[in-house]
C-alpha cells in the first residue's frame, strides 16, 4: 500500500471514521487458529459429510447440514479447535493498538480481547443485543457478529441463524451498519 493511502487511512482513524472487519476466514498462519474454511472441511468429515477437496465449504451449510440436534456437538467442537491458551499472533497485537474505535469481527475466538488486553487498552465486546446497550463512548468497541464461544447462545452456527441474524439480534447489527455508512 502506497504512503498517500496510508496516511488517508490513518486520518480516518484518527477522526474516528474507520471500522476494521476481521473475517473468520483468515489462515492459522496468521490468527494461530483455524479458518472457518479450515473448520467447516474437519467438521463435515466429523459429521460424515462428503466434501472434494475442490468444493468450497462453508461451516454455516456444514452446521446447518447436521441440524438443530447436534449443535451442541458443533459448539463443542468449535471449542476444542479455537479456545487455545497460546499468546495472541503479531495479526491480533497489530490490530489491537491501531488507533480505530471500532472494529467487526465474524470470528468465534477469544484472541483479539486476549490482544487487547495484552496491549492494556480496554475493550467493549458486543455479543448480544444486551451488551450494545452497554457500549461507553469511551472505549474502543469489537462487535462479534457471530457471537462468541463463551456465551453459546449467542452464536450464529448455521445458514437458518444468518437469514435470521437481523431480526435476532437487531442492536449487535446496528453498529455493523453504522460503520459500514459512515
Amino acid at each position: 500500500m502506497d504512503p498517500t493511502t496510508l496516511n488517508l487511512l490513518l486520518d480516518e482513524a484518527q477522526r474516528g471514521r474507520l471500522t476494521i472487519f476481521v473475517g473468520g476466514d483468515l489462515p492459522a498462519e496468521i490468527t494461530g487458529v483455524p479458518s472457518s474454511g479450515e473448520l467447516a472441511r474437519a467438521l463435515a468429515a466429523r459429521f460424515g459429510q462428503a466434501v472434494t477437496d475442490d468444493q468450497p465449504v462453508a461451516l454455516s451449510s456444514v452446521a446447518q447440514r447436521a441440524g438443530r440436534q447436534r449443535t451442541r456437538d458443533v459448539v463443542q467442537f468449535l471449542k476444542d479447535r479455537l479456545e487455545v491458551s497460546q499468546p495472541p499472533q503479531p495479526f491480533d497485537n497489530l490490530l489491537a493498538r491501531l488507533p480505530v474505535t471500532a472494529f467487526i469481527t465474524t470470528r468465534y475466538d477469544g484472541q483479539l480481547e486476549r490482544a487487547f488486553q495484552e496491549a492494556g487498552r480496554a475493550v467493549q465486546s458486543i455479543v448480544t443485543d444486551f451488551d450494545a446497550g452497554l457500549v461507553r463512548r469511551d472505549q474502543p468497541v469489537l462487535v462479534k457478529l457471530y457471537g462468541e464461544l463463551r456465551q453459546p447462545q449467542s452464536l450464529t452456527l448455521s445458514e437458518d441463524d444468518l437469514y435470521a441474524l437481523t431480526s435476532t439480534k437487531r442492536e449487535v447489527v446496528r453498529p455493523v451498519e453504522n460503520g459500514l455508512r459512515d
